[in-house]
């Protein structure tokens, strides 16, 4: 009986700390989106701490700092990791149905997101690799779909170059950090498509 009634007490427990980790992420995300520092060092150890913060809370809270565009708040969510990022995505209409997957480089993003302060700051970092491109692909299964033998159809497009990006948006001063940084070596850390 002991063993039950602790059983129910510890799940009980587990319960209302996911509950207050969950109030606590939800502020924090948007504390950040809205570059409210007190409040982000108030909450940011407790939660990043916690058992329940998870790579994609993390990179949830990234894409927030890349879209407040305050250098401040985006490298303290970066909490001493390396800027170099990459952020997938998978999505599907179930097993019949297009897959759809991304890959984008943290650098891309904030391009996209026309955060110039933060895309500024990874130009000019020299951890982040300047060459790095994502892709969008599209998977179609054909006949049958994903668990038998049909014809699968992926249709691959790769993002441009963060200097073409930036170029293309209007974000001058991010072109010309790039383009003085891609006169060095690529970096070796950056994976591969």
């Amino acid at each position: 009986m002991f063993k039950i009634r602790e059983f129910f007490n510890d799940l009980q427990e587990k319960h209302q700390e996911r509950k207050k980790f969950k109030a606590a992420f939800a502020q924090l995300a948007t504390d950040v989106k809205a570059a409210n520092m007190a409040s982000i060092e108030r909450l940011f150890e407790a939660v990043t701490t916690s058992r329940f913060f998870t790579l994609d809370k993390k990179e949830l809270l990234l894409e927030k700092a890349i879209s407040s565009d305050n250098k401040e708040v985006f490298i303290k969510v970066l909490n001493g990791a390396s800027p170099d990022v990459w952020f997938y995505s998978h999505s599907s209409s179930g097993p019949e149905g297009p897959h759809y997957s991304s890959k984008e480089h943290i650098l891309h993003s904030a391009i996209n997101s026309n955060s110039k302060n933060i895309a500024l700051f990874l130009a000019q970092h020299p951890k982040v690799d300047v060459f790095a491109q994502g892709y969008k692909e599209r998977t179609v299964y054909e006949r049958g779909g994903l668990f038998s033998s049909g014809h699968q159809q992926v249709q691959k497009n790769p993002h441009s170059l963060p200097i073409v990006a930036a170029k293309e948006a209007g974000m001058q001063e991010v072109v010309d950090a790039l383009a003085e940084r891609m006169k060095m070596p690529q970096p070796t850390n950056s994976p591969k498509l």
